[in-house]
C-alpha cells in the first residue's frame, strides 16, 4: 500500500533534500559550522542521519583536499545527531524478555553507537535502562515528547463542576475513533454500539460521552451517525457556552427515556476530553497513548483496519499495559469492561494512573531533550 502511494519516490526526494542541505552547510563561509540533526521515530530517520553524516565527512574532506589542508581525524568536526526513539519499546517484548533482550536490533545499535550520534532518548525508562547497557552514557531517559503540549482549556472540568452544583453526577467517557477517513467512521459505529449497550446495562447511571473528532469537515457525517444511533440533538446552550468558531453538538436520549445520559460531539475539545474523563473507549494510536499517559482506564476493540486491526490493538496493549487498557473482542465484552472500570473495580483508576506514568512519563520531555542537545552543542 505504501509503495503504491509513492513511498519510494518520496524517500528518494527526502534523501536528495537532505544531501542538498548538508552541502549547503559545508559550502557556507562559516567553515566551522556543524549541522545538528534530530532524528525522531524509528530506524528511517536514523538511517537518514547516517547518510547525512557520511555526506558531511565526504564533502569536508573534499574541501580540505582542494585547499591542500591536512586535518587530523581526531580534530575533524562532524555532525551531531540526537535520536528521539518514540517507536520502539521494551514493553513490546514478552514480560520474561523485557529486561534481557534489547528491542533495538544489533545493526540499529551499531548506528546509534557511531560517534556522530551523541544523544539517544528512548520513549520510556525501561527501554533506556536496557539500551544503556549497550551504548553507555549517551542514552538518557528524558521522557516522552508525546505527553507535551496537551493543554486543556478547563471546559469539561467546568461542565462537571457546574453539574455537581446541581446535584447531577455523571460518568464522563471519552470516545476516540481515530483520525483516518473511512476507518474512523467504522470505528465510531462500534464505539457508539458500546455506549448504547452500557447505557442499557447500567440504566441507573448517567453518562456523558464525549466524541472527539479531528476536524470540522467530519462534523455533519458524525452528526448523522450519532442520530442514527438513537441520540436526539438538542441546543448546546443547555450545557455549554461555545467559543467562536468551535463546533459542538449536544445530544440526549429524548423525552420519556429513563437514561439521563448525554453525548457531546466536537472537533475542539480533545485536550479536555482526555484530561477530564473517568475512562475512554479508544480505537486510535497516538490519542490512546496520550489518554493512557494521563492516567485514564481505556477500553478498546479490534477494528477492521487498515490501521487499527487485531495485531495493532494487541501490540498496543503490550506497549501500554493491561493496567491501563482492556482489549475487547466484541461489543458486549467492551460494554462489560467499561462497566467494570467505572462502577465495579474501585482500584482501576489508581492502577491506570500509576501505569500511565510508568509507560508514558510526565510532561516536559521536549524541553529536557532540547536542553540536553544544547549542552552537547555548546561543548563542541
Amino acid at each position: 500500500r505504501d509503495l503504491k502511494s509513492g513511498l519510494v519516490g518520496l524517500t528518494v526526494d527526502q534523501i536528495r533534500a537532505l544531501k542538498a542541505w548538508v552541502d549547503d552547510v559545508v559550502e557556507r563561509e562559516e567553515a566551522e559550522a556543524i549541522p545538528v540533526l534530530v532524528a525522531v521515530g524509528d530506524v528511517v530517520p536514523l538511517l537518514f542521519s547516517a547518510i547525512a553524516c557520511r555526506r558531511f565527512r565526504k564533502k569536508r574532506k573534499g574541501m580540505e583536499a582542494e585547499v591542500e589542508v591536512e586535518v587530523e581525524e581526531s580534530e575533524r568536526k562532524e555532525p551531531l545527531v540526537v535520536f528521539v526513539g518514540c517507536a520502539k519499546s521494551q514493553y513490546y517484548l514478552k514480560a520474561s524478555r523485557q529486561e534481557k533482550k534489547c528491542v533495538y536490533y544489533r545493526w540499529e545499535r551499531w548506528l546509534l553507537s557511531r560517534s556522530c550520534c551523541r544523544l539517544v532518548a528512548p520513549r520510556d525508562k525501561l527501554t533506556a535502562e536496557v539500551l544503556e547497557r549497550h551504548l553507555g552514557e549517551k542514552v538518557k531517559y528524558l521522557g516522552n515528547p508525546m505527553m507535551d503540549n496537551i493543554e486543556p482549556s478547563g471546559l469539561i472540568e467546568t461542565w462537571r463542576n457546574e453539574e455537581e452544583t446541581k446535584k447531577k453526577t455523571r460518568k464522563w467517557v471519552t470516545l476516540l475513533p481515530g483520525t483516518r477517513p473511512g476507518e474512523m467512521m467504522r470505528n465510531a459505529v462500534q464505539i457508539l454500539s458500546v455506549c448504547a449497550l452500557v447505557g442499557r446495562r447500567c440504566s441507573d447511571t448517567a453518562f456523558a460521552f464525549v466524541l472527539s473528532i479531528p476536524d470540522s469537515s467530519q462534523m455533519e457525517a458524525f452528526d448523522s451517525l450519532v442520530l442514527e444511533s438513537g441520540w436526539r440533538r438538542r441546543p448546546s446552550s443547555n450545557l455549554v457556552q461555545r467559543e467562536e468558531g468551535e463546533e459542538l453538538y449536544l445530544y440526549d436520549r429524548g423525552e420519556g427515556r429513563r437514561s439521563d445520559s448525554i453525548l457531546i460531539l466536537s472537533d475542539s475539545v480533545y485536550p479536555d476530553a482526555i484530561s477530564s474523563c473517568d475512562a475512554a473507549i479508544a480505537m486510535a494510536g497516538t490519542a490512546t497513548e496520550q489518554c493512557v499517559g494521563l492516567g485514564n482506564p481505556v477500553v478498546t476493540l479490534i477494528g477492521e483496519g487498515p490501521q487499527f486491526n487485531r495485531s495493532f490493538a494487541e501490540a498496543q496493549v503490550d506497549l501500554l499495559g493491561s493496567d491501563s487498557i482492556r482489549l475487547a473482542r466484541t461489543v458486549p465484552e467492551a460494554a462489560e469492561f467499561l462497566e467494570i472500570v467505572l462502577l465495579k473495580d474501585e482500584d482501576a483508576s489508581r492502577r491506570a494512573k500509576a501505569n500511565g506514568a510508568r509507560r508514558m512519563g510526565y510532561p516536559g520531555a521536549s524541553r529536557r531533550i532540547a536542553d540536553a542537545a544544547l549542552e552537547l552543542i555548546a561543548a563542541v
